[in-house]
């Protein structure tokens, strides 16, 4: 309902007409403000669940299948080349067509701030004042002209690969968020801003956005989890991002929520089927509300080309011509039966491949429950929704279950033993009630009306000694009846210093980078066993800064390390695992005899190149590296360093810490190892933003990596071999002749 039509009908009507339409007016404007001013949205059904889009204009016939399907969001560029044709001047005209459009289908818009302009910077993303500036400009006359439109901004698509040109900077794209961030909060105070929209979880780049201040003013980071396994393996990279986040966020201020701007599963030949892509777009959905992720925008809306081998034209719900694909049919089917209800829980279930996620509605409860077991019947894989109406012997457990509020989100403990939880209780029934909430020693007691809602703050007991993630029972009781149902707190225990452990020989070598704004001094304490005193080094790290101890003869056992300041605070505490070298590397010698290149180009090798030793650069772990070339550049390149032979990977590993000395291109860093059945896993590693040596670590266990062929089940079966040691991606990335050098890996034991 636009409020401009209002305005239109009170200058032609008669006076009492005119107060009456002007009530009316006053009526429609503020419900579109309050939408407006919803941001981020809530956790109901299907307000946010998105779609990624190609087009500014639905016509009738996909306006009504946009409809039948149900989003409450779409995701569109409005890219700055085809706003701003003449400096100063800027057209909206087809944003306006959509936002109509949207208005008929009641859902909202994310619409990004991306990309270059031939006017400025001679085409290049922005990177001088003059260029920030008008980027800034364009941002903020576009947040002015769609004010109270309950539009979500966000700044850039993907600036951490090769779409920010001519390659990736994190400083450069701080500063853009910076000057843009400005602009459009003077434009529009109440404008709704998200920054970040990485591809995938590159930590340090997430780090040094929260580091810079540049995400003080923004209501969201936004990611993109992209990924070959499943959706609910993101769960523990949203862990680690909302640590990051934590350390960032000053006391007494609510941590910055995340969303999901964009993840998707490609149809195409070497994607996932059509059946895996309908099971997938519901868990994406799903599994993000479970981890505390409100807004999902799933890629894409249909088929971008007609080719079925290109992985780019297979993402969409649909193909080209509007037919529904499996994936359509799911999202219309999961939003017609919980449209209106909010999402509460994560219920216990019996394995840990098990979900089932508790909704409320306005009269009954809803199920949704689906298996991530890829040996499951495929029925069991595709989430099923059950309602759960009063008279069901289940339904007053649920009931109350869903009367316990609390964010989903994981908790984060910095460097404590404990965290706090806050807990808000709405007492559903017709009798009062007494619910205690207990963890340990740790118990609150709320008394509660018919209708009355208490909130309490209670704290959620943390091993010193555990994972870093761990679950946390939270015990709750009401009237006396133990709620088993719901599923542990997570609980993220992390540090305010970024620790990197490097094996050089026998020695550890410890790196701890401050990137907060006050200085570290204390010790850092390195031991090996229960009964030992420990080695300590006094050091002193300023902000944003480095420094690195060494600790001999550490690396052969399981040690805990500990850094504290001189008042006692801990900064890092963290257990460190025991290595062991790579068969054939030395340090002198690395086995340049035993490793090849070998360049890909769309997913086919080309011949294999020899490799080189050369002395290694001063700051890493010493004596020769292998040089690895590689080329980047249009098209699916990528090169392999790839064993001649190989012996299996050792049964008792977790991971591979590899030295690497980086040359900054953003060129993404992977591996690839196959298990007996000819399964291939490919990790991910990191975006190589870095000049220098960086120690870089793959898990080997399978957490987070995609697989294909053989038994393709997800299921490490051993021995493990190894495909590519490491594998250089500079497909998105311009045309560049890289080398990089690679030294010292070593496996970091169970």
């Amino acid at each position: 309902m636009r409020c401009d039509f209002f305005l239109h009908v009170i200058r032609s009507a008669h006076l009492f007409s005119v107060l009456s339409i002007a009530a009316l007016l006053l009526i429609a404007c503020s419900m579109r403000l309050s939408a407006a001013q919803e941001g981020i949205p809530s956790p109901v059904v299907p307000d946010g669940f998105g779609v990624n889009i190609h087009l500014t204009h639905f016509p009738t016939a996909e306006l009504q299948k946009f409809k039948d399907a149900g989003f409450g969001f779409v995701r569109m560029d409005l890219g700055w080349n085809g706003i701003e044709k003449t400096k100063g001047v800027y057209d909206f005209s087809a944003f306006d067509t959509l936002l109509a459009d949207l208005d008929k289908a009641d859902a909202r818009a994310i619409l990004i701030f991306d990309y270059s302009n031939d006017l400025y910077d001679g085409g290049l993303s922005p990177y001088t004042d003059a260029g920030r500036a008008a980027f800034a400009a364009y941002a903020a006359a576009a947040a002015k002209h769609f004010a109270n439109r309950g539009v979500i901004w966000e700044i850039y698509n993907e600036p951490n690969i090769g779409f920010w040109r001519p390659k990736p900077s994190v400083d450069a794209y701080i500063s853009l968020v910076k000057a843009t961030v400005a602009a459009v909060r003077k434009a529009d105070p109440n404008a709704t801003i998200m920054a970040g929209a990485t591809s995938a979880f590159p930590m340090d780049y997430i780090s040094a956005l929260f580091a810079s201040g540049a995400m003080s003013n923004v209501n969201a980071l936004s990611v993109h989890p992209y990924r070959g396994s499943s959706p609910e393996t993101a769960a523990l990279d949203f862990a680690r991002v909302r640590a990051v986040i934590a350390r960032f966020t000053p006391p007494g201020k609510a941590p910055l929520p995340i969303v999901c701007s964009e993840w998707g599963y490609s149809t195409a030949t070497n994607g996932v089927s059509e059946q895996k892509q309908a099971e997938y777009v519901l868990r994406e959905y799903l599994a993000n509300l479970a981890a505390g992720v409100n807004l999902t925008i799933y890629y894409d809306w249909k088929n971008d080309g007609p080719d079925p081998a290109n992985n780019e034209h297979r993402f969409g719900v649909q193909q080209q011509d509007l037919t529904p694909k499996p994936a359509f049919l799911a999202v219309q089917g999961l939003v017609q039966a919980l449209r209106g209800y909010t999402f509460r829980h994560r219920l216990a279930a019996a394995s840990p491949t098990d979900y089932e996620l508790l909704f409320e509605g306005p009269k009954d409860v809803a199920l949704v429950d689906w298996s991530t077991d890829p040996a499951a019947d495929p029925a069991k894989q595709l989430p099923a929704v059950t309602k759960v109406a009063p008279g069901d012997p289940r339904y007053v457990t649920l009931k109350h279950a869903a009367a316990i509020r609390f964010t989903p989100d994981v908790r984060v403990a910095i460097t404590k033993d404990d965290v706090a939880a806050t807990v808000q209780v709405a007492n559903p029934d017709n009798a009062p009630a007494t619910v205690l909430l207990s963890n340990l020693a740790n118990t609150k007691k709320l008394a509660l009306r018919p209708g009355e809602t208490k909130t309490a703050f209670t704290q959620l007991a943390v091993g010193a000694d555990g994972p870093s993630t761990q679950p946390i029972d939270l015990k709750i009781t009401w009237n006396g009846d133990p709620l088993t149902v719901i599923s542990p707190l997570d609980v993220e225990r992390t540090s305010l210093l970024d620790v990197t452990v490097a094996p050089i020989g026998n020695d550890l070598s410890v790196t701890l980078n401050n990137p907060l704004s006050s200085a570290f001094k204390g010790k850092v304490t390195l031991t090996t066993g229960p009964n030992e005193k420990g080695i300590a080094h006094s050091v002193s790290i300023a902000s944003a800064a480095e420094a690195t101890v060494a600790f001999p003869g550490a690396t052969a056992t399981q040690s805990k390390l500990e850094a504290v300041d001189d008042s006692g605070l801990i900064w890092a505490r963290q257990t460190t695992s025991a290595f062991i070298p790579v068969a054939g590397w030395s340090p002198l010698a690395p086995p340049s005899d035993q490793y090849h290149v070998v360049p890909y180009v769309e997913n086919s090798p080309t011949p294999a190149k020899s490799i080189e030793v050369v002395p290694s650069p001063p700051g890493g772990p010493g004596g020769n590296s292998l040089a690895v070339s590689y080329d980047t550049g249009p098209g699916w390149l990528y090169s392999t360093v790839t064993p001649i032979a190989t012996d299996p990977i050792p049964a008792d590993v977790s991971a591979i810490a590899i030295w690497i000395y980086g040359d900054a291109t953003g060129a993404s860093l992977r591996n690839r190892f196959v298990d007996s059945t000819g399964q291939t896993f490919q990790v991910d590693g990191t975006n190589m933003s870095w000049n220098g040596w960086k120690e870089v670590t793959f898990p080997l266990d399978g957490t987070g990596a995609s697989h294909w062929g053989g038994a393709n089940d997800g299921v490490l079966h051993g021995p493990l071999l190894w495909q590519a040691l490491v594998l250089i991606d500079g497909s998105k990335l311009p045309a560049h002749a890289g080398q990089i050098l690679l030294a010292a890996p070593s496996y970091a034991l169970k």
